[in-house]
């Protein structure tokens, strides 16, 4: 890569980061472009009538107990806002990473997958009492109010369900990784260090005669690199399944289109594993690898013939799986 400063051994995780990023952009800018959040619909004449030009529409459509269309109104507003701006803190992130500017990429990283994430979260649980907290009280939508990290378990397990992902993902991982600074594999903690010179929880407390993230040498960098290209996959693959999750209610998408996309990511997930260094393996990560290796040789199988190598792999990752449809 130009203008980087980013050791190899990190370089297929950056990679696979990316190419998640550069899905969920080409989502929202296809739905964009086709005008999928652009909800439309009609109203009985006398309800039509009531309603003047410069009324808020929210307040119209509350007002007049019209629930089902106010629901899908903000659902098509909020999606495409908070997955832009959540794309644009992971790519910038990412970039400052490149270029080893890591107390940024912590800073950069703690709103998509806290904030931004757990409202997405929040209108996959429940729809009806997302709408209810955004009209009338959207505080209720902050991380804070989840319940500590048991109840950000329990939330996490709900959409799961939903996704029909609970046999591949872990709920109690994902809750602990993004908010608990006490656990010893977390996000919350590096990041509160990048963001704030000074730390006094007992969990992240600043050391004596330092300040937090200000003298990290070459060697804390290549700690910080490694953490962040072990862990952050796993997340954005969680958000992508999201994304999706919500996209579908929206607008249905091509399932062939998704299975090659996920067979590409799975390609890359496979890429990145080789070069992960033993010491962040989790059973969490081994899982997601497993799965990914046994849809890549599956799908081989099927279309070659033959158990997949590493040439198929990166051949599937880089330019997807068109040239195989077209031999079968």
């Amino acid at each position: 890569m130009k203008n980087s400063f980013l050791p190899k051994e990190f370089i297929t995780g950056h990679e696979l980061c990316f190419f998640i990023h550069d899905l969920l952009a080409n989502t929202l800018v296809s739905g964009e472009n086709q005008e999928i959040f652009n909800y439309e619909f009609s109203l009985e004449e006398i309800t039509a009538n009531n309603l003047e030009n410069d009324e808020d529409i929210f307040l119209f459509l509350q007002e007049n107990k019209l629930y089902e269309h106010r629901n899908k109104v903000l659902k098509t507003i909020i999606l495409p806002a908070v997955l832009s701006d959540s794309l644009h803190c992971i790519y910038e992130a990412l970039i400052s990473s490149k270029k080893g500017k890591l107390n940024i990429s912590y800073m950069l990283i703690r709103k998509p997958i806290q904030e931004s994430l757990y409202l997405l979260e929040s209108m996959i649980i429940d729809e009806t009492e997302f709408e209810k907290s955004m009209s009338e009280n959207p505080l209720k939508l902050r991380p804070s109010n989840a319940g500590g990290i048991e109840g950000h378990t329990k939330r996490i397990n709900i959409v799961l369900d939903k996704l029909g992902l609970s046999s591949l993902f872990s709920a109690s991982y994902l809750a602990n990784l993004r908010y608990n600074k006490r656990s010893e594999d977390n996000f919350d903690g590096i990041c509160n260090h990048a963001m704030h010179l000074f730390t006094e929880h007992d969990a992240i407390k600043t050391d004596k005669l330092n300040i937090n993230f200000i003298f990290s040498d070459y060697n804390s960098k290549l700690t910080q690199w490694a953490y962040l290209y072990s862990r952050i996959p796993y997340i954005l693959l969680y958000l992508y399944y999201i994304v999706e999750y919500l996209i579908e209610e929206i607008c249905p998408t091509e399932k062939s289109f998704i299975e090659e996309m996920e067979l590409r990511i799975f390609a890359h997930f496979i890429l990145w594993f080789e070069d992960l260094d033993e010491v962040y393996y989790s059973d969490e990560l081994l899982r997601i690898v497993e799965f990914s290796e046994n849809k890549l040789n599956n799908f081989s199988i099927e279309i070659l013939k033959k158990p997949f190598d590493k040439l198929i792999i990166e051949s599937i990752a880089n330019n997807g799986i068109s040239d195989y449809k077209d031999s079968k």
